[in-house]
């Protein structure tokens, strides 16, 4: 559906983002996009550990920030959802929801909150003279919706959609883009990196469809850990400290040993990302990766782009600007923050 105003809510472990724009066959425009504290111990890993203080710093947000669009639409990532590619027979859509269910039911650990499914047909083909679908499923524990649905009804608002950032993201970069003001081939290979603080995501994107999506377990706050004893400093202070760190000014074995340590985490947590690479390119899905885009939080650091070419010797670019997005205000910190929020806005 387009054309309706529409507020996303992302909730993160270090940030909510909130956007407020509307989604048009043009591209999507935006109104407002704000960045709040997340509340110390109120959210983790997509569960929300204190609804109450997370309404209260939405609701303060929708206040300082004159917000008045009711319809909501929450974006969220979890290690606890389960993403699956499966290959189904053609058949009658009852049936079909009936045969993915049970598909997934096979996959999903025994538990009492029980779970979600939901799916959608990527891609309709013949193989050996029978006509079948390639599905992208996802399914979600209700706790974590329910929670999601509570939120809206104590901020009265009227919630739309729960969408997952995998999801969000590979329709945004579902056809012809440009980033930075460079146009991009949508049927070529792309990898999404979305670097946050307590996790980075992997999206490989395909021919406009997504291949591949993970969360790997590291992010911006290992570079934190390693950089505050070395300055004697609060995790917080040492997140802008590390700003000051140029990954192209020097080499390993410099006199910087702070800019060595940070080096060798961010060598690491590439050689994990690599690996994802590998695993796609060896499935023979979309051919080689052409270029790799990043982008939140943890995408900031200077020179952190070329660090990450010369290791997997992949062109990469950090997305400032995407030609799909028309922002009238200014975005502070930047729209390099709100990509799966502003994606989120994308409802069909």
């Amino acid at each position: 559906m387009t054309g309706q105003k529409l507020v996303s809510i992302d909730v993160g472990g270090k940030y909510i983002h909130i956007v407020e724009g509307i989604s048009k066959t043009s591209g999507l425009e935006i109104n407002r996009a704000v960045l709040v504290n997340t509340p110390v111990g109120s959210y983790a890993d997509g569960r929300m550990e204190d609804i109450n203080i997370i309404k209260d710093a939405i609701k303060t947000a929708y206040l300082e920030n004159k917000i008045k669009t009711k319809r909501v639409a929450f974006s969220t990532q979890s290690t606890a959802v389960i993403t699956r590619d499966l290959v189904m027979p053609l058949m009658k859509a009852e049936e079909l929801e009936n045969a993915v269910k049970y598909e997934m039911e096979q996959y999903l650990p025994s538990t009492q909150e029980g779970y979600i499914i939901e799916f959608k047909i990527n891609q309709d083909f013949t193989e050996d003279n029978i006509k079948k679908y390639k599905i992208r499923t996802a399914a979600m524990p209700a706790g974590i919706a329910d929670a999601y649905y509570k939120l809206a009804l104590a901020l009265k608002l009227k919630p739309v959609a729960l969408d997952i950032h995998s999801n969000s993201v590979s329709k945004l970069f579902a056809g012809a883009f440009s980033v930075n003001g460079e146009s991009f081939d949508p049927d070529k290979t792309y990898a999404f990196i979305d670097m946050g603080s307590r996790t980075t995501t992997v999206n490989i994107i395909a021919n406009g469809k997504l291949e591949l999506s993970r969360i790997l377990s590291f992010g911006g706050r290992e570079i934190d850990t390693a950089v505050a004893p070395q300055y004697n400093l609060s995790l917080e202070k040492a997140e802008k400290k590390k700003e000051e760190i140029r990954l192209d000014s020097s080499s390993y074995g410099s006199e910087n040993l702070q800019e060595d340590e940070v080096r060798h985490i961010l060598a690491q947590q590439t050689a994990e990302m690599q690996k994802l690479f590998h695993f796609h390119t060896s499935r023979g899905a979309g051919g080689g990766i052409q270029t790799i885009f990043i982008y939140g939080g943890g995408s900031g650091l200077k020179g952190l782009a070329g660090f990450i070419k010369s290791i997997v010797n992949i062109d990469v670019i950090k997305i400032d600007d995407l030609g799909i997005i028309k922002t009238k205000p200014y975005m502070e910190p930047g729209l390099d923050h709100f990509v799966n929020a502003a994606a989120a806005l994308i409802r069909y």
